[in-house]
């Protein structure tokens, strides 16, 4: 009896790790398919769906912990980890920049309009301004390797 509880047990680590890879890769594609819009900048979305995913690959990685290797474990989520803070001011400024664009709209006042084209010009010049940061981290994340071997892994 003791055998068949240990089998039924390394079958269901089998199928939990089974299933922890399909919920890993499922993430790591959307997450891979985002990186160069956010290289591009051509949609704000794009931003925004690499952070929401990147977290969402942080918050599941630990629930597969034992399924993957202890020592590439810690790094891959050390860069993951990387470009959800990268992302994230960059995701704060590009909502910023819309409320003031959708406040803007509603202002009739041509003094008060040019004061708050003065703040929305400072924040989308502060955005132009970090996006060779993001580009340069992302590419930084590619050559790692880590979502590659990561997938591999899974």
């Amino acid at each position: 009896m003791n055998e068949n509880i240990k089998g039924q047990k390394r079958q269901s680590d089998r199928s939990y790790c089974t299933f922890g890879a399909q919920a890993l890769l499922k993430l790591l594609k959307v997450f891979e398919n985002q990186i160069d819009g956010v290289i591009k900048s051509s949609d704000i979305e794009h931003v925004h769906k690499t952070r929401v995913t990147s977290r969402r690959l942080r918050a599941a990685m630990p629930l597969f912990k034992e399924c993957l290797p202890r020592k590439k474990y810690t790094k891959w989520l050390c860069e993951i980890k990387k470009v959800t803070r990268l992302l994230g001011y960059a995701r704060d400024l590009d909502v910023q920049i819309v409320f003031v664009e959708q406040y803007m709209n509603k202002i009739d006042i041509a003094a008060e309009k040019a004061a708050v084209a003065l703040l929305l010009n400072a924040h989308k010049n502060r955005r132009k301004s970090i996006q060779p940061a993001i580009i340069c981290g992302l590419e930084e994340l590619k050559a790692t390797g880590v979502l590659g071997n990561l997938g591999k892994f899974c």
